[in-house]
């Protein structure tokens, strides 16, 4: 089991790359869409892994471990982190499914008392967001962060959509943030979801 973890980035970056290329030429061939069905089944064992598994895939201090392989390289590559938010669709299409599931699970982490984890799990939350929006239709472009609501840990619920409050509604240097219309939609959709599950109270609380 170990050893296909430490193995992952040899076969999985390539793909990767690939699809980088796809990306960056605009062509589409028929070998694109089997990466790109490849990208989203990396994403998913991605997501079910760091659900499931983080505190056996994260080693503290090691950048070499699966968890800092798979976050540097798949979730928070280095175009993401330098402010290129034009990310390949098949890899914004995996995040919109795994967006809960990663949050969950890097939240089982120590993310209170290991910086390193408070701000993968910030970046996760706040780099992504934005990118989220697949669609016209707002109630599918909300369904990760409705999704959210349920998690167990409401204290991650709390900390998730205060930050995209933080973010992208409350004023910064007294100019809206060019994404806040698209999240004051998000938060409509999930208070209506909300509403209509009668949890406003447990919503209410979390956005304290």
């Amino acid at each position: 089991m170990f050893g296909y973890f430490s193995s992952f980035g040899k076969w999985a970056l390539p793909l990767l790359q690939q699809q980088q290329q796809q990306h960056n030429t605009n062509v589409r061939k028929p070998t694109f869409i089997v990466i790109d069905e490849m990208i989203m089944r990396i994403y998913t064992f991605i997501s079910f892994t760091v659900m499931h598994c983080s505190e056996l895939i994260y080693i503290r201090s090691k950048p070499s471990c699966f968890f800092n392989i798979a976050i540097s390289n798949f979730i928070l590559p280095s175009s993401l982190m330098m402010g290129h938010i034009q990310q390949p669709r098949a890899i914004i299409l995996a995040m919109h499914k795994i967006y809960p599931l990663l949050i969950e699970g890097i939240s089982k982490l120590d993310y209170r008392n290991d910086p390193h984890i408070g701000k993968v799990l910030n970046d996760v939350i706040i780099k992504w967001a934005p990118l989220l929006k697949i669609t016209t239709n707002s109630k599918v472009v909300a369904k990760p962060f409705i999704i959210c609501v349920n998690l167990k840990n409401t204290e991650v619920v709390s900390l998730v959509f205060s930050k995209l409050a933080k973010a992208f509604i409350a004023l910064q240097n007294r100019k809206a943030s060019p994404h806040a219309s698209l999240i004051l939609t998000v938060f409509e959709e999930v208070m209506n979801v909300v509403e209509d599950d009668d949890n406003l109270g447990r919503f209410n609380n979390s956005c304290d």
